[in-house]
C-alpha cells in the first residue's frame, strides 16, 4: 500500500545457489637422452545448482488504503502457471599439454611445449534453458545452448630457455612466452 510499509515476505526469496566441481588430473615426466618430456590432462565437471524465487510468492500493489479496502489493485505480480524456478547447469572442461624441455648444450635448456583448453558448451540438464538468440529479430526465447562455443580454438604454444651463463651454476639467465587463455566458470 502506497505510504506505508510492505506486508509479507520478501518477493525473492527464496534465492538458493548451489555450485559442484569435480575435478581429475594426472601428469606424466618421461626423460629420454637429452629431453624431459611432460604430458598431462586436466578434466573439470561443473554443476551450478540455481533455485530463483523472484515473483514466485507474487505481489500485489495498491495505490492507496482506500483502494486497498476496495480490493481495486493498481498492479500484480505473480509468476504464471507452470513456472520452473530452478536450473541445473552442467558443462566441462578438459585442458591437454605436452612440453619439452631440451638440454641443448650443459648450460642451455630450451623449453617448448603446446596447451590445448576448452569448454563445453554450457547446457541446462532438464531442458529448461533458454535464451533469446538475436535480440533485434527474436521476439521469443529459444530451448537450448545460450551460444556458440569460442573456447575450441584454444591453442597455447609455449616457449622458454634456461642458460647458465657463466656455467658454474651461480648466475642464470631465464626467458619464456606463451599464450594463455581464461577460461571463466
Amino acid at each position: 500500500i502506497s505510504g506505508t510499509t510492505g506486508l509479507g515476505p520478501n518477493g525473492l526469496s527464496p534465492n538458493d545457489k548451489l555450485q559442484n566441481i569435480y575435478t581429475l588430473s594426472d601428469d606424466l615426466f618421461y626423460t629420454l637422452g637429452r629431453h624431459s618430456l611432460k604430458f598431462g590432462t586436466l578434466m573439470n565437471r561443473w554443476e551450478s545448482f540455481t533455485l530463483n524465487g523472484t515473483n514466485r510468492r507474487g505481489s500485489v500493489t495498491f495505490p492507496s488504503v482506500l483502494a486497498f479496502l476496495q480490493g481495486n489493485p493498481s498492479n500484480i505480480q505473480a509468476a504464471t502457471s507452470g513456472s520452473i524456478f530452478d536450473r541445473l547447469y552442467r558443462y566441462y572442461s578438459y585442458g591437454f599439454y605436452v612440453q619439452d624441455d631440451l638440454r641443448l648444450r650443459p648450460n642451455l635448456m630450451l623449453n617448448v611445449g603446446l596447451r590445448y583448453e576448452f569448454l563445453t558448451t554450457l547446457t541446462e540438464t532438464h531442458g529448461h534453458g533458454a535464451v533469446v538468440r538475436d535480440l533485434l529479430k527474436d521476439a521469443n526465447t529459444t530451448l537450448g545452448e545460450p551460444f556458440l562455443n569460442p573456447s575450441l580454438k584454444n591453442f597455447s604454444p609455449r616457449l622458454g630457455f634456461a642458460w647458465d651463463v657463466k656455467g658454474d651454476g651461480k648466475l642464470a639467465l631465464r626467458g619464456g612466452a606463451g599464450l594463455l587463455y581464461d577460461l571463466s566458470n
